[in-house]
């Protein structure tokens, strides 16, 4: 097996630059997938990270991670969206991507609480959640 001739350090290299790229990878773009479809994706993860420690399939997520000095994907994403909610509230951010994630809908202005929202929920999400406030 790869893990068993290659070592740890070279391992985290590998997966550093060639699977954790794939996983980010339009991660904003895509934030409003299914949660199979983001379990799956954590499920790489884990196991890329079993294979890299060498830890058993019983081992806790939370200790791979920990051991290997990572976050969960879905914390990436979140991460990844505040930088980009900064770059859009400091003009730093291509208009393209503004008009990609629709946070200026036909109104001139938007206020952070609005961009925020288009940003960090789905359509569907932001819907139900104003159902719920009705």
């Amino acid at each position: 097996m790869l893990k068993n001739k290659i070592n740890r350090k070279s391992l985290v290299i590998i997966y550093n630059a060639l699977i954790c790229p794939v996983l980010d990878y339009r991660d904003i773009g895509w934030h409003d997938y299914s949660i199979k479809d983001s379990k799956n994706l954590e499920d790489l993860q884990v196991e890329a990270a079993r294979i890299i420690t060498g830890l058993r399939h019983n081992s806790s997520r939370s200790k791979l991670y920990d051991e290997l000095g990572w976050d969960l994907l879905s914390t990436r994403r979140i991460i990844h969206k505040l930088i980009l909610l900064y770059r859009i509230i400091n003009d730093f951010a291509p208009q393209y991507y503004v008009t990609y994630l629709n946070l200026f809908p036909q109104e001139v202005t938007n206020t952070t609480e609005e961009i925020t929202t288009n940003l960090f929920y789905s359509k569907s999400e932001q819907h139900h959640t104003w159902k719920a406030l009705e």
